[in-house]
């Protein structure tokens, strides 16, 4: 804190909070907001309720005919909460076709299922990054109307290449 009365009436406002919460309740939020370095009433405060609200028992919902219950929202294993082949149309709107080719080789492979999320996802975002790459040099290159196809290594055999040296893009 800059000034000493900023730094009083947030210590005056930690302790009201004490007022509300229990002292282990305020004792654990006070030190979490130092360990995340926040170092305001608020943040304090914010926190002893969270800590409060998650430390207290959730009530049970007394039984009413509109009700729907926890079984209502259980899905068997047989409904699924993802439409592929809809969620494969929106691929292909979007333009990310070769996501959705990617999205449906990984679901043919049953090794993927041992990967997570994030890296299932990482690969299919490399999928259509590469793909588009790809397509981008293509375009370039049909644009470029170059008049004869070559590539960097077959220029390696030439005889007259002016004396450079070709290990260096290869390396």
């Amino acid at each position: 804190m800059k000034h000493p009365d900023q730094a009083y009436r947030t210590c005056v406002g930690i302790l009201k909070i004490g007022q509300s919460h229990s002292a282990e309740t305020l004792e654990a939020a006070a030190a979490q907001a130092v360990a995340r370095e926040l170092y305001t009433a608020r943040a304090v405060t914010a926190l002893a309720k969270h800590l409060a609200d998650a430390s207290s028992e959730p009530t049970a919902v007394p039984p009413h005919p509109n009700v729907r219950g926890p079984a209502y929202y259980q899905k068997s294993e047989e409904e699924s909460l993802m439409l592929p082949n809809a969620t494969r149309d929106h691929l292909q709107a979007l333009r990310l076709s070769a996501m959705a080719e990617a999205w449906a080789r990984q679901q043919a492979d049953p090794t993927m299922a041992e990967l997570s999320f994030d890296e299932r996802f990482g690969l299919l975002v490399d999928a259509e990054w590469v793909h588009r790459q790809n397509r981008r040099w293509a375009r370039r290159l049909r644009e470029a109307q170059l008049r004869l196809a070559a590539s960097p290594e077959a220029v390696g055999g030439c005889p007259r290449f002016r004396g450079i040296s070709l290990a260096y893009p290869f390396s």
